[in-house]
């Protein structure tokens, strides 16, 4: 048995300073967290993208700090847990729980590829990552439908998992320029 930390224990974002750029909510944040604690920093850092990217394809905007953490491995030592929670919400797929990127939170894969190096990921490595993402995305209904979910849901379930949003930018060599980051 292993134990787990959240990742909402480990940041504290009730104790982080007002005005704090990244804000205490983000995968950024989450990010520097693996850079310091993981046993396998560059791997976990990927893995993260991708469940960024992967959030962001299924709109699953519940992406908040208690649905990701770390399990222990003895010592000082940690790794990503394995994703759970992962949902589509039908409601709200316009923007995450987390803060993306350069973007806040909004829900596109240009925000996600917009601060791609802080996950230790060169921009055509991350524009690869959500290629393979979108590719996945893309398949969903089958997914469902081999899964044994009703048609009707599963097409429901398919379309918030290729929304033209998140789609938009997947296939860009380069993200737009910077706005800042909104909180």
């Amino acid at each position: 048995r292993a134990h787990y930390l959240s990742a909402y224990s480990l940041i504290a974002p009730q104790r982080m300073r007002p005005g704090d750029v990244e804000g205490p909510v983000s995968y950024l944040r989450l990010a520097s967290v693996i850079k310091k604690i993981s046993h396998d920093s560059q791997g976990d850092l990927r893995d993260l993208f991708r469940r960024m990217v992967f959030n962001i394809a299924i709109a699953n905007t519940d992406d908040h700090l208690k649905n990701h953490g770390f399990l222990h491995l003895g010592s000082d030592r940690y790794m990503l847990s394995p994703a759970f929670d992962l949902i589509p919400h039908l409601g709200q797929t316009s923007a995450m729980a987390l803060i993306v990127g350069r973007f806040g939170q909004e829900a596109t894969f240009d925000n996600a590829l917009s601060m791609c190096d802080r996950f230790g990921l060169t921009t055509s490595a991350a524009i690869e990552i959500v290629q393979e993402v979108a590719t996945v995305a893309s398949r969903a209904g089958s997914y469902f439908r081999d899964a044994g979910v009703a048609p009707l849901d599963a097409a429901i379930l398919a379309a918030a998992c290729n929304r033209p949003g998140a789609r938009l930018h997947a296939t860009e060599a380069k993200p737009r320029a910077s706005r800042g980051l909104s909180q």
